[in-house]
């Protein structure tokens, strides 16, 4: 079965699990299927794949699904660049604003060799008018790097009734490699605003600084929900970004995506294949963040 097939399964089987046990749980989530065309020193093409769902049971229980891959065919280049992942997050909810738990998360780069990564730690949430504010921490083991790597980040939502939502972050993963300590930050700032007859127009942006290295990216975008004329919830977005990377140069990108959402309707918000949409699920990899955020 294909990477898609698997993603569009899950979706399926998670919508039904809910749907018939809507008495117990509440869910919300998408699924994003997408395709970039890329203008840089290196053309090329990417394909990409998104999930996202939070299932949340009466008993305050809620566990949060992500999947994301991206399959880079660069011209000139004699191997796919291949980017994924996955995460799990069980939490729980005290309801009284305050939400902890656990994140999981694996990710695998491939350019020309596999290289593996695991992130795992402890995050939470807290919730009150319409903002979120969330903390992470944590580690993450990377194949052949014996060294310790710490994880740690903050983030924020609002969400103005149906019509707007803004999110913010910063993440670090600190390497303390042949006795030296590396920083990788990463800060990430999204908008979303719903104009009203079907059309949200979203802003993202995403600054990494790697040890003076530095992986910008922004991007603007517009979405279409062509809901009341398809059986199944669809919405068909566009966005042009921009990538200033001193290792990579300029990179210039055009996404294209739909997305098929599910379970319940939230405020604005912004496909998970562009830059705002990486500000509202951060991810506490941000090797892997940076990347598949700048592609």
């Amino acid at each position: 079965m294909t990477a898609f097939k698997h993603t569009v399964a899950l979706a399926a089987l998670l919508a039904g699990v809910a749907g018939t046990a809507s008495a117990q749980v509440a869910y919300t989530g998408a699924v994003n299927l997408g395709y970039a065309d890329i203008d840089g020193d290196t053309d090329g093409t990417n394909l990409t794949t998104d999930f996202d769902a939070n299932i949340a049971f009466n008993s305050g229980f809620e566990l949060d699904l992500g999947l994301s891959m991206n399959r880079v065919d660069a011209d000139d280049v004699p191997f796919d660049v291949h980017m994924d992942r996955a995460s799990i997050a069980p939490k729980y909810n005290f309801s009284n604003g305050l939400t902890a738990g656990l994140y999981f998360e694996k990710a695998e780069l491939n350019i020309g060799e596999d290289v593996d990564m695991f992130s795992y730690g402890l995050n939470g949430e807290y919730a009150f008018a319409g903002v979120t504010f969330g903390a992470f921490y944590g580690e993450t083991d990377i194949d052949g790097l014996d060294d310790d790597t710490t994880d740690w980040g903050l983030n924020a939502t609002y969400a103005m009734g149906e019509t707007l939502a803004v999110a913010g972050g910063f993440a670090r993963t600190e390497v303390d490699f042949a006795g030296e300590d590396l920083d990788l930050d990463v800060w990430k700032l999204g908008a979303a605003y719903d104009f009203g007859n079907n059309v949200t127009v979203f802003a993202g942006a995403n600054w990494g600084d790697f040890e003076g290295m530095d992986v910008d990216t922004w991007g603007l975008g517009a979405s279409y929900d062509a809901s009341e004329f398809t059986p199944i919830p669809v919405i068909a977005s566009i966005e042009y970004a921009e990538t200033d990377a001193d290792m990579l140069g300029d990179i210039d990108v055009w996404r294209f995506g739909v997305t098929l959402p599910f379970g319940n309707k939230g405020t604005a918000s912004a496909p998970l294949n562009s830059v705002a949409g990486s500000a509202f699920n951060q991810s506490a990899n941000t090797i892997s963040d940076a990347l598949v955020t700048a592609f």
